[in-house]
């Protein structure tokens, strides 16, 4: 995502991960497949678990992820910044789902490094 929105990356064509020893003829290497996406230096990639996209609130209603972070990174561009980000959606889960988790989540989210930014604690 940018401050321009969102974007998926285009789907994967093996199993996620862990999962390639329940494949047949899988050969028993169990190493995913490599799919090379170029990230550009104002966007930010985010990676989350099945236990976020799959958040239920006491209708049954999945999380709408992709929504809930297009909408926040159109109003303010800034909260595509990794720690603000993964900060949203770890808050933005919690409150769909009154606060329990019915499964382990994670949520991690990089970008391109600015050669000349400053980082580790005080620095985003």
């Amino acid at each position: 995502m940018s401050a321009d929105g969102v974007r998926s990356l285009p789907p994967g064509d093996g199993l996620p991960l862990g999962l390639s020893e329940l494949a047949s003829g899988s050969g028993g290497s169990g190493l995913p497949s490599v799919a090379r996406v170029p990230l550009g230096a104002a966007e930010t990639l985010l990676l989350v678990t099945d236990g976020v996209t799959e958040a239920r609130d006491a209708d049954g209603t999945f999380f709408p992820l992709r929504e809930r972070v297009a909408d926040a990174v159109s109003r303010d561009p800034r909260t595509a910044a990794p720690r603000r980000l993964v900060a949203f959606v770890r808050d933005g889960t919690l409150r769909h789902c009154g606060g329990r988790l019915a499964d382990d989540t994670t949520v991690f989210a990089v970008c391109v490094a600015d050669p000349g930014a400053r980082s580790g604690p005080g620095h985003p």
